[in-house]
């Protein structure tokens, strides 16, 4: 009677057992899942080193190194730990935040996070790149993973508290595992850079200094004018940063600001292209207005042209002559410089022409075309003939020879070639002229002359020319310019008169552009400001119309 009364419970206990042990299986299989995200600690990573080693290669970024940090730290409760490398190198913002994330891309086949990292702007465009990159790896020594004998009377009782006290602490370490591979987001990171520097890049924002110590991001900076902080400020504002503190400081004509905010979890895939700079060096003249006036030139002539600018880059000068005597084209050659003040009162172009060149500012030839050099211009390098071509219009200020070339293939269906060190800045100012006189009028600004050979054209050597589409963008980065040229993020309090210019009555008004000494932009009438509106151009000043309906006068000095 005694073995018929135990057979039940003999049957009851098998099943629990069986349970128990189906139960073990499932957590053992999700444990063992788990764990493909999570090499073994100590194991070499020589493989994941040299598939970002290979990135660094191709995107160019120098002096780089990547060696692993001493130490590593039990993740509590766990039978994992966080081990770390160091990653050093410096090179374009561009190609750093590309080379962040290609690495934070690793994430799908492990669980790492960038732990810190600091990138610093430094001279000649470069920013160098410090940062501790954090690992997850699973301790098969770990003594979570341990398991001592259960209590039990019996075999069968040992056997399933044993099953079951395996399969918490299974179900503990998967948990563990989640709870770290959620934790470690090294995208949130390289998110925020993205979101930063496609605002800040766009606006007169510097960043200087930016740390990292996650989810912590600290910023150091300066913003010209009173959009570039407006874009900082809207920008901190999203619900991806959490901000502790954002303090202002003078700075000259900027303002320095320290930005610390926390970084959520929210993170989007930044995709491929690339973003804008926005790391600036610091600068002791960067926030320094321009330098005075070297010339002053006046006259009061015989012509309907008035024309008054204060310490402006010569250059500006033609700018103003061909906006109000639109029939006058100008190419500027490139070592006309020097910053001028002008008072032309009732003046015809030649007469404007003639006081520069009695205040040796500049010098021009004769025509409605003409070169402006710096000295007596000599005769053109291209012997003068009678131009039939299509009229072309060219408003340019400053730029590569080689990029105002590249439109004359287009016009002209000619195929042109320079010389691989054909170079020079020039400024060009025309409303309507034969493209054939503009093109013999760059080439003698630049000193070169040129053959053509049925649709191809040889400027200079024949034997050393090579066709332009071989002749890419000369643009190397270089150090950013902190610079704010479009009106509309120009504010009313940053608005600073250059000049105006008129003919019979009609006036135009001229801006400094913020932080170039050079740049000049339009502001004419209902012309947009960032925060305000051009009401009116008279003679000697504008007058503002801000979004609030109060009136700012700016008068010419």
């Amino acid at each position: 009677m005694l073995l018929l009364g135990a057979a039940p419970q003999v049957r009851a206990q098998g099943a629990d057992l069986d349970r128990a042990r189906a139960e073990h299986q499932d957590a053992e299989v999700a444990y063992e899942k788990s764990l493909f995200v999570y090499p073994r600690c100590g194991d070499p990573k020589e493989d994941f080193q040299r598939a970002i080693r290979s990135q660094t290669e191709r995107l160019g970024v120098a002096d780089f190194t990547l060696v692993a940090a001493e130490g590593s730290e039990a993740v509590p409760s766990s039978p994992f730990r966080i081990e770390r490398l160091r990653l050093r190198g410096r090179g374009d913002s561009g190609d750093l935040a590309s080379l962040l994330r290609r690495i934070s891309a690793l994430r799908h086949s492990r669980v790492l996070d960038f732990e810190a990292v600091h990138l610093q702007a430094g001279t000649g465009g470069n920013v160098s790149l410090d940062g501790t990159l954090a690992m997850g790896c699973w301790d098969r020594d770990a003594s979570f993973m341990d398991v001592g004998m259960p209590p039990g009377r019996t075999p069968a009782e040992i056997e399933l508290s044993m099953y079951r006290r395996r399969s918490q602490q299974l179900r503990a370490a998967t948990a563990a595992a989640q709870q770290l591979d959620e934790r470690m987001q090294p995208r949130r990171f390289v998110d925020a850079l993205y979101v930063l520097a496609d605002a800040w890049g766009q606006s007169a924002v510097g960043v200087n200094d930016l740390r990292y110590t996650a989810p912590a991001l600290t910023l150091q900076g300066i913003v010209l004018g009173a959009s570039a902080k407006d874009a900082v400020e809207r920008s901190l504002g999203q619900p991806r940063f959490a901000v502790s503190r954002l303090e202002w400081s003078p700075a000259g004509g900027c303002q320095a600001f320290t930005a610390a905010a926390r970084l959520t979890a929210s993170a989007q895939d930044p995709g491929e292209a690339l973003p804008r700079n926005m790391f600036s060096a610091r600068d002791a003249q960067l926030c320094d207005g321009p330098p005075p006036a070297a010339t002053s030139v006046a006259k009061r002539g015989s012509g309907p042209l008035t024309i008054h600018l204060r310490n402006v880059d010569v250059r500006t000068v033609f700018r103003a002559l061909h906006d109000v005597s639109p029939a006058d084209g100008f190419i500027v050659e490139p070592d006309v410089a020097g910053r001028v003040n002008v008072d032309f009162d009732g003046v015809t172009v030649d007469e404007a022409l003639a006081a520069l060149r009695a205040a040796g500012a500049a010098f021009a030839t004769s025509g409605p075309l003409r070169r402006i050099c710096k000295t007596e211009c000599g005769p053109p390098t291209v012997r003068p003939r009678q131009h039939k071509g299509e009229p072309l219009a060219f408003s340019v200020a400053e730029s590569d020879i080689l990029d105002i070339l590249r439109p004359f293939e287009q016009v002209t269906g000619l195929t042109l070639h320079a010389p691989r060190d054909l170079k020079g800045d020039l400024t060009v100012y025309i409303a309507e002229a034969p493209w054939d006189a503009v093109f013999d009028g760059l080439l003698s600004a630049v000193d070169r002359t040129y053959t053509i050979d049925g649709t191809d054209v040889y400027i200079g050597d024949r034997a050393t020319a090579v066709p332009l589409a071989q002749l890419g963008p000369r643009v190397s980065p270089g150090p950013r310019r902190l610079v704010e040229e479009d009106p509309k993020k120009i504010a009313a309090a940053d608005f600073s008169l250059a000049g105006i210019a008129g003919s019979n009555g009609t006036w135009k008004a001229y801006g400094h552009t913020l932080g170039s000494p050079k740049q000049v932009f339009v502001a004419d009438k209902d012309a947009t400001l960032f925060d305000a509106t051009v009401a009116s151009v008279t003679a000697d000043r504008v007058t503002l119309r801000t979004k609030g309906g109060n009136e700012v006068v700016v008068t010419l000095r």
